[in-house]
C-alpha cells in the first residue's frame, strides 16, 4: 500500500518501504546534526597500524600501538613535527572506534556548556569520561577511548589547562584507559610549556611515554608519504 507525500505532487504514490527509508535517514541526519563532537573530529585517512613503514626510530612505538588495548593502556607520543605521531594516533582510533581530536578542541567543546541551556561545563567534561549526553538538542554516547592530538602545540590558558587537568583526574580515578595523547613535547617540556606540572604529573602516571626524536620529518624525504599523515 503505497503512502501519499505531501510536496511530491497531487496524486504521487510513495511506497512504504521508502517512505520507512527516508524516515530513517532523516533521523540518522538529525542525530549527526545532535553529535557534539561531529565539527571538531579529526578525520581519519583509513590508514592501518599495520600497514606503517617500519624504521629505525618508530619501530618500537609501532610495535606497541598495534597490540594497544584500549581497556589497559594509554600512550603519550611526543617528537618533533612531520614523524607521524598523528598517524599513528589516528590509525589506533580508527582500528577500534575511538575520536581523534586536538587539544584545543575538547575546551572548545566544554565551553559550550558556558552557554547552553540543556548542558552543563560539568556534563561535557563527564562526557570524555565515560558518560552520555541525552537531551532534546544533543545526543552524545560517553567517551572511553580517545586521542588528543597536539597538546600544547599552542599558549594554554588557564582554564584549558584546569579542562583538561580535570579530565585526566576523572578518567584516572574512574579507571578509563584508551587514551592516546600527542605533543611535540616532552613531558618536561611540556611542563615548562604549561607552566605548571598538573597536567604532565597526571599524564606520566597514566601513560606509557614513547619518543620519535632520531625519526626524518617525512614532508621533507622522511617517511613515505603514501603511508604516513600529517603528525
Amino acid at each position: 500500500v503505497g503512502r501519499r507525500q505531501l510536496g511530491r505532487g497531487k496524486g504521487t504514490q510513495v511506497p512504504a518501504s521508502q517512505h520507512h527509508k527516508e524516515r530513517r535517514v532523516r533521523r540518522s541526519q538529525s542525530l549527526e546534526n545532535m553529535n557534539i563532537l561531529t565539527s571538531e573530529l579529526i578525520q581519519t585517512n583509513g590508514l592501518r597500524i599495520e600497514e606503517m613503514e617500519r624504521t629505525y626510530f618508530n619501530s618500537t612505538v609501532l610495535d606497541s600501538m598495534t597490540k594497544f588495548d584500549p581497556k589497559n593502556h594509554n600512550a603519550y607520543i611526543w617528537g618533533p613535527p612531520g614523524t607521524g605521531k598523528t598517524c599513528i594516533a589516528t590509525a589506533v582510533m580508527t582500528k577500534i572506534n575511538g575520536p581523534m581530536l586536538r587539544a584545543r578542541s575538547i575546551t572548545r567543546i566544554v565551553q559550550k556548556g558556558f552557554n547552553d541551556d540543556e548542558l552543563s561545563e560539568i556534563d561535557l567534561i563527564l562526557l570524555f569520561c565515560g558518560e552520555k549526553i541525552s537531551t532534546r538538542s544533543y545526543y552524545q554516547p560517553g567517551i572511553f577511548a580517545m586521542a588528543i592530538d597536539d597538546i600544547a602545540v599552542e599558549k594554554m590558558s588557564e582554564h584549558a589547562t584546569t579542562t583538561l587537568t580535570e579530565i585526566l583526574d576523572r578518567r584516572a580515578e574512574a579507571g578509563i584507559n584508551g587514551l592516546i595523547v600527542t605533543s611535540n613535547l616532552s613531558l618536561d617540556h611540556l611542563a615548562n610549556r604549561i607552566g605548571s606540572d598538573r597536567i604532565t604529573s597526571r599524564l606520566a602516571g597514566m601513560c606509557k611515554v614513547f619518543s620519535l626524536i632520531g625519526e626524518k620529518d617525512y614532508r621533507i624525504g622522511g617517511l613515505s608519504e603514501t603511508r604516513t599523515a600529517k603528525g
